[in-house]
């Protein structure tokens, strides 16, 4: 369901696993699957990809925050995002879950670069952090970031590969 949110409703979406510093479909006979890291490819309707949905996590203000989020490869832009576990202070840290915070995933250039509310300069990169809730922001950002910085070695085989 998640994978669908930040993938804006793929059709399907096929399982990669990380595996000798690559991502296989299809695991070797008797590799085991638990354990492994792991990406969704989703696909559209036509059968054309649309992009990766990948997880992140990073230590927040209270414990770490564990996210799912949507990118695209060749256009380098995120999909989408959704904040899958955290355990943020209500009212506070846990403002990371309201939709005006989001939404300003879709469609934002990566490498994302945090700004304070109101001192962006409207650059499709720019993510305005929360006032009251920074470490928390700040922490979803950078998890993204990191993220993307080990996953794109991987991604972009499977991606050529997978284009019309």
């Amino acid at each position: 369901l998640a994978v669908g949110e930040v993938l804006n409703g793929p059709t399907r979406y096929d399982t990669y696993y990380l595996l000798d510093r690559g991502l296989h479909k299809n695991l070797p006979e008797g590799t085991e699957a638990k354990g492994l890291d792991k990406v969704f490819l989703g696909f559209d309707a036509q059968g054309q990809p649309i992009g990766f949905a990948i997880t992140a996590a990073k230590p927040g203000f209270q414990d770490v925050i564990r996210m799912l989020y949507g990118y695209s490869p060749d256009t380098k832009k995120m999909l989408g995002l959704k904040v899958l576990e955290n355990k943020e202070t209500p009212g506070l840290g846990d403002k990371i879950l309201e939709t005006s915070f989001l939404e300003q995933f879709q469609g934002a250039l990566t490498p994302l670069q945090k700004i304070k509310p109101g001192a962006g300069k409207g650059l499709a990169q720019e993510i305005d952090m929360i006032t009251g809730a920074t470490i928390s922001s700040r922490t979803v950002i950078d998890a993204v970031n990191a993220s993307l910085e080990y996953w794109e070695p991987f991604l972009l085989p499977v991606w050529a590969e997978v284009q019309p």
